[in-house]
């Protein structure tokens, strides 16, 4: 084994990364597949604990836990990985894993939007990591390490690790690791960022924006302010007790998908997303004119996953006493103490702010119509920020009362 510094001397230049590793066509799509998969049942367990509006960025958790799992053994591997939905088999995984990076690389190169995903592991100094366990992270996740003393040092550490978080979120995300959390016996703490910030491709008229009625319940009813629009070329599709809109942004590559289900059947909607899968659920929209109206919505979130996450697979990950992060140091001494996670979304006129993070404490021990359909979300609905080319959910939330 080897001290971090030195696992880091030793890392292969990122040069050689694109060669060690070579994704096939269509790997992004089948590991959006995969990461979409563990976002519809992660969204349906927050759905059934959450009230009101609430956003999450399960890609953001996805990308957080998948560090993690590349450390893991046995049992503990087994468990994440099933519930990551990535293969079993470690050079499979990893491909998957770098072809979605590289898709999502690719979106925010072109400009046209905003689109940052970073990573970055803390380790108590001193504390030694296995050479193939840091390689394969500043490999596959583009991860970035940085030594910390969590024994004698815990607050400074943890101003650091937030105040990185606050930068690659533009300020959205604050204070992502509360006081008090770390402690002597924290030995790292692995953190995913992710940003976006992109106009519409035909924004929202100001002018035509007009408070009107949203329908939060059954004869109970709250005043919003309803963004309008006569779209074309917008994806759109119906079906009974269901419509499906999705707005591009600039570019095209990225954009929000509304899932607008009949009035009281919110709940319904998000079982079916728990058990069928957003994909399906969201099926396969057409270009029509569409006149949508969509209230602007500022919504902040926080979640501890402990408990979401065992539930639905990772139990033995939070037991100190079953874990199994060999993968990282060599011995069976660490287990996670705490997932911590944040996520902001922003939407106006001219388009959309989004940002999450995840923070990983380890610690030892249709036909088209000739006229335009009518898209009114003026009652709740569903929302998800998704990459087009590969399908990859980014954030996913419920829109309940605007305001709020």
């Amino acid at each position: 084994m080897a001290c971090v510094g030195l696992v880091l001397a030793a890392s292969v230049h990122p040069a050689a990364a694109q060669s060690a590793i070579r994704p096939g066509p269509g790997s992004a799509r089948e590991a959006a597949g995969a990461a979409n998969r563990f976002a519809s049942s992660f969204f349906g367990n927050l759905a059934q604990s959450k009230q009101g509006n609430f956003v999450a960025s399960p890609f953001s958790v996805h990308g957080a836990m998948s560090m993690v799992a590349a450390g893991a053994a046995g049992d503990t591997e087994a468990q994440m990985v099933r519930t990551l939905g990535l293969p079993a088999e470690k050079t499979a995984r990893s491909t998957a894993l770098v072809a979605l990076r590289d898709r999502m690389e690719a979106a925010g190169a072109r400009g046209e939007v905003t689109l940052d995903i970073a990573n970055r592991v803390w380790v108590q100094k001193s504390y030694r990591l296995l050479p193939a366990f840091a390689r394969g992270v500043e490999l596959v996740f583009a991860a970035g390490f940085a030594e910390a003393d969590f024994a004698d040092r815990a607050e400074a550490a943890r101003q650091e690790i937030n105040g990185w978080v606050e930068s690659r979120t533009r300020n959205r995300i604050r204070n992502l690791v509360p006081a008090g959390l770390l402690s002597p016996m924290t030995r790292m703490v692995l953190v995913n960022a992710i940003y976006f910030h992109g106009a519409w491709e035909t924004s929202f008229p100001e002018n035509r924006t007009e408070a009107a009625p949203f329908h939060i319940a059954p004869g109970r009813t709250v005043r919003a302010d309803l963004m309008q629009a006569h779209l074309e070329r917008v994806g759109y599709r119906a079906e009974p007790g269901l419509q499906v809109c999705e707005l591009p942004y600039r570019g095209r590559n990225l954009s929000m998908v509304v899932l607008l289900p009949e009035a009281g059947k919110l709940g319904d909607l998000e079982a079916r997303i728990a058990t069928e899968g957003f994909d399906a659920v969201c099926g396969a929209v057409v270009p029509q004119t569409v006149d949508v109206a969509l209230p602007r919505f500022k919504i902040e979130a926080q979640f501890v996953l402990n408990e979401p996450l065992a539930t639905l697979g990772m139990r033995d990950a939070f037991d100190s006493s079953k874990a199994d992060f060999s993968g990282m140091t060599g011995t069976r001494d660490l287990f996670v103490s705490i997932v911590l996670h944040k996520a902001f979304i922003e939407v106006n006129e001219k388009g959309t702010e989004a940002a999450a993070a995840t923070a990983v404490i380890m610690e030892r021990g249709a036909a088209i119509p000739s006229k335009p359909v009518e898209f009114r979300a003026n009652r709740p609905f569903l929302f998800a920020l998704r990459d087009r080319p590969s399908g990859a959910v980014l954030f996913l939330g419920r829109m309940a009362r605007p305001g709020e």
